[in-house]
């Protein structure tokens, strides 16, 4: 069963367990991302289609150029690439102590 649960998200249950879940959120530019976690293959297809009917398109979505089982779930969704990027972890480098000017 799908329960869309609040205004930005939705919950896929079997029984009493709650089995996937997806939600909404809204870019800085005014795009509508969703995003799904499921258990299984068959709960992510239910919240795909219960969320593309009640949202307004275009829709977007971010799955890593690695994820094939979620490559295949959102194209499944009728979803194809539109752009790759890659993204890249930056971390403070090792500081070198600042540099004085010698004496003298």
């Amino acid at each position: 069963m799908i329960t869309r649960v609040a205004e930005d998200q939705w919950h896929a249950s079997d029984g009493d367990l709650v089995v996937g879940s997806g939600d909404t959120g809204r870019r800085p530019d005014g795009r509508l991302y969703i995003s799904i976690d499921a258990w299984h293959d068959t709960a992510f297809d239910r919240l795909a289609a219960a969320m593309l009917a009640e949202l307004p398109a275009p829709l977007y979505t971010l799955v890593d150029a690695d994820d094939a089982d979620t490559i295949s779930n959102w194209r499944r969704a009728g979803f194809t690439p539109h752009r790759s990027e890659r993204q890249y972890l930056l971390v403070p480098a090792k500081r070198s102590p600042p540099c004085r000017p010698r004496r003298g």
